[in-house]
């Protein structure tokens, strides 16, 4: 039997970020990176969070904010809902899939003065 990933990102902030030419490397990395899973016995999908197209095989909408970190979660969770991934590889600094931001559990005025802590736990 073979393991799923599932790779998510923003395209569009991609291309903004890395121009055309920029984006066309990273797809072929990408393809690269998917062969080589599959000769590891593992099936790689891409998953690009703003497509309509793509997001509408996993029963959710498109994110057309990409700062909006609660669609950008919701995004993710329908992905990871419907696909049951054994792995999931978010591609892309905060810039390109952002973090969520959680309450500091240990936040002490003074002391550790962070009240929120961005992180892409919540994504796991």
């Amino acid at each position: 039997m073979m393991s799923g990933k599932v790779i998510v990102t923003n395209v569009g902030v991609l291309r903004a970020k890395y121009g055309a030419a920029g984006l066309a490397k990273l797809k072929a990395a990408l393809a690269a990176l998917i062969a080589a899973d599959k000769q590891r016995g593992i099936a790689t999908i891409l998953i690009a969070i703003d497509s309509v197209a793509a997001m509408a095989k996993v029963g959710a909408p498109a994110v057309t904010q990409p700062g909006d970190r609660r669609t950008v979660k919701r995004a993710v969770d329908a992905i990871c809902g419907k696909l049951s991934p054994d792995y999931l590889l978010i591609l892309g600094a905060p810039d390109v899939v952002p973090h969520q931001e959680l309450a500091n559990p240990v936040f002490s005025p003074g002391d550790d003065d962070d009240r929120v802590v961005p992180t892409d736990l919540p994504y796991a």
